[in-house]
């Protein structure tokens, strides 16, 4: 059971005091469904609520890592990933007992030619399970939409969707280029990840259980 919250702990107080004692109840009772959810990376600064929440059924969470890279968590101002290091924040919650899914997002400007291979190799260091790279999209409303419309650098209104293979940001090295180096990030994640040839579009990689997110 997939618990549909951005970030479970965001409300760590009410997290803690409403929803974890009542999973352990009910997990007294019931066995066999395990559950997942979504949380910063953060979580791993308290082992206790970490235990808790194995202990409650959880064992598997999704973490928006974004990028190794902590210029572009800078730009994106991802704040609660700097200065961390992200690779011990895993093997934390691996530890534990939970298996961490990473979220991944390739296009920030401060992006390098060797940004998808400092990717894969945080990937493959940290034992992440299940990688989903998308593409980096400016939706309506954000400052990244009004940067990039500003910059004569927007395409579209973007679909929204980080992992169908499009971009409505014209990127600083070029189409061409952003799509090969997106394709190689793709390709390297597993030996079965699966990406077009077309759009360098990342579907997600094979976990370890044989199952797919993206």
């Amino acid at each position: 059971m997939f618990f549909v919250d951005d970030n479970l702990i965001g409300n760590r107080k009410c997290f803690q005091r409403d929803l974890l004692p009542a999973l352990l109840k009910w997990r007294k009772r019931h066995r066999g469904m395990p559950f997942n959810g979504q949380a910063s990376i953060n979580l791993a600064d308290d082992e206790p609520l970490v235990h808790r929440m194995v202990r409650a059924g959880f064992d598997a969470v999704f973490v928006g890592i974004e990028t190794p890279d902590e210029a572009a968590l800078s730009e994106c101002g991802k704040r609660q990933n700097l200065p961390r290091d992200l690779v011990a924040d895993v093997r934390c919650l691996q530890r534990a007992g939970l298996q961490v899914q990473g979220g991944f997002i390739l296009g920030f400007d401060s992006n390098s030619a060797s940004t998808p291979r400092r990717l894969l190799e945080f990937v493959q260091k940290s034992g992440i399970t299940t990688a989903m790279v998308g593409l980096l999209q400016a939706l309506p409303g954000t400052r990244l939409y009004q940067r990039m419309k500003a910059a004569g650098r927007l395409l579209e209104a973007g679909s929204g969707d980080n992992v169908d293979g499009t971009t409505n940001i014209v990127p600083l090295e070029g189409p061409a280029g952003f799509r090969a180096s997106t394709r190689s990030c793709c390709a390297g994640c597993t030996p079965r990840a699966r990406t077009t040839s077309a759009s360098g579009r990342c579907c997600g990689t094979t976990t370890r259980r044989g199952s797919r997110r993206g």
